[in-house]
C-alpha cells in the first residue's frame, strides 16, 4: 500500500485544524495518510498553537514558527518538505481545504491514468467552499490558464472551469502551489527554494518552469476533488508583518525569479535599500531550472513568452472539452451562486 505525505502551510489560520480532520475523515485509508504542517502562529495564544499533533497521533507533524517571524509561503512550504519521512505520494495543499469521500484513492487512480505516472503531478485551483462544510453541488473542475503579466512583472494564472466532467484527467500548461498531487519524487528532485523569502506572486510562475523543464507534466482533473477557502476575510495573512525589511527581502527573490527565467525587471521595480544581491544571480542547480527540456521549449508549450511578458490566449484545453459558458463560470463562482444553490450543497464534515 502506498502512503501520502500531505503539506500544509498555516499563517494563523483557524480552519488549519479543520482541514486536518477533513484530510483524515474522508480518506478510504487513513492509515497511510501523513500530514507535515509548518504552523505560523502567536505561539503563547493557545487559540492559535493549537495542538495539532492530537488530531491524529504519530501521523502529523508540526513545525511550529513565531508568526512574526514568518517568511512567506515559499519559505514555509520548503519547511512542510522537510518533514517528509519518505512516503510514496506527495499532496501539497493549503491550510483552508476540503476534501471528498476517497479523495485519496481517486488521486492515485489519476495518476496511474496518466501516461508516465512517476512524472506526472495533478494540479489546479480547486473550486471553493464556504464555512463551515458547504460544498458546491456542482463537480466541474477549473483549467489553468494564464492571464497576464501584472505591474509587479509576474505572471497572473486563473483558473476556467470545464464544461464538462468526468473520472480522468487533461493535459494541462501550468502548476499552482495550492493543490499538486505527484510522486514523492519530486520533492528530491524539484525542491522548493528557502531563500525566496516573501514571495507570492511568482511562485507558481517559476515553479511551473522548474518543474516542467525538469520533464514534470501537469495534469487537470475533469471533476473536483478538493475544494479551496477563497475568502480570506476571516484571517490575517502574512502581508501584516510587512516592512521595510521584508520588502526588500521580497525584491531580492523576485530578482532571483526573473534571473531564473531569463527576465528583466519591471519598469516599476525597485529595490527597497542597498543590499548584496549576490543571492539572485547563484542559483544552485538543484533550485534552478532542469536540463530535460527548455525554458524555450516550456514557452512554446504554454503559450507564454516570459522575456517579453506576452501571454497567447487558449481556445480549447482539450479536443473534446471546451470551456464552461462564461456566463455559467461567472454564476457558479459568485456569491450568488452560493446563496441560490446552497440547499444543494454537500455537507462533506460533519
Amino acid at each position: 500500500k502506498m502512503s501520502i505525505f500531505v503539506a500544509i502551510p498555516s499563517y494563523r489560520d483557524p480552519e488549519c485544524q479543520n482541514t486536518i480532520k477533513s484530510i483524515y475523515a474522508k480518506a478510504s485509508d487513513s492509515d497511510l495518510i501523513f500530514v507535515g504542517v509548518c504552523l505560523q502562529c502567536d505561539l503563547s495564544n493557545a487559540e492559535e498553537n493549537i495542538d495539532l499533533e492530537s488530531l491524529r497521533p504519530s501521523h502529523v507533524r508540526v513545525k511550529r514558527i513565531n508568526y512574526k517571524e514568518a517568511k512567506g509561503p515559499c519559505v514555509a512550504r520548503a519547511i512542510c518538505q522537510s518533514l517528509w519521512n519518505n512516503e510514496d505520494y506527495y499532496l501539497q495543499i493549503d491550510s483552508h481545504m476540503r476534501l471528498t469521500k476517497g479523495w485519496d484513492v481517486a488521486l492515485k487512480k489519476l495518476i496511474k491514468s496518466c501516461p508516465c505516472p512517476s512524472k506526472s503531478i495533478i494540479t489546479t485551483y480547486p473550486v471553493g467552499y464556504e464555512i463551515p462544510n458547504l460544498i458546491p453541488a456542482y463537480k466541474n473542475a477549473a483549467f489553468l490558464v494564464a492571464t497576464n503579466f501584472a505591474e509587479d512583472g509576474m505572471l497572473r494564472i486563473s483558473g476556467k472551469l470545464l464544461d464538462k466532467t468526468g473520472e480522468g484527467c487533461i493535459s494541462s500548461r501550468f502548476w499552482v502551489s495550492g493543490f499538486a498531487f505527484s510522486e514523492s519524487s519530486v520533492i528530491a528532485e524539484v525542491p522548493y527554494d528557502p531563500t525566496l523569502e516573501h514571495l507570492f506572486f511568482g511562485e507558481e510562475m517559476v515553479m511551473s518552469a522548474r518543474l516542467w523543464t525538469h520533464g514534470w507534466d501537469f495534469f487537470c482533473p475533469l471533476k473536483s476533488i478538493i475544494y479551496h477557502l477563497w475568502n480570506r476575510s476571516y484571517r490575517p495573512t502574512f502581508r501584516e508583518i510587512s516592512d521595510d525589511k521584508t520588502k526588500t527581502r521580497m525584491h531580492l527573490s523576485q530578482l532571483k525569479v526573473w534571473n531564473i527565467l531569463n527576465m528583466t525587471p519591471p519598469p516599476s521595480f525597485k529595490l527597497q535599500s542597498e543590499e548584496d544581491t549576490t543571492i539572485t544571480t547563484n542559483i544552485s542547480s538543484e533550485h534552478n531550472l532542469g536540463t530535460q527540456r527548455t525554458l524555450a521549449d516550456y514557452e512554446t508549450f504554454s503559450g507564454v513568452n516570459f522575456q517579453n511578458r506576452k501571454v497567447l490566449p487558449i481556445e480549447k484545453p482539450a479536443a473534446e472539452i471546451d470551456f464552461l459558458n462564461p456566463i455559467l463560470d461567472m454564476i457558479f463562482k459568485s456569491k450568488a451562486h452560493v446563496q441560490i444553490w446552497i440547499k444543494y450543497y454537500l455537507l462533506l464534515v460533519k
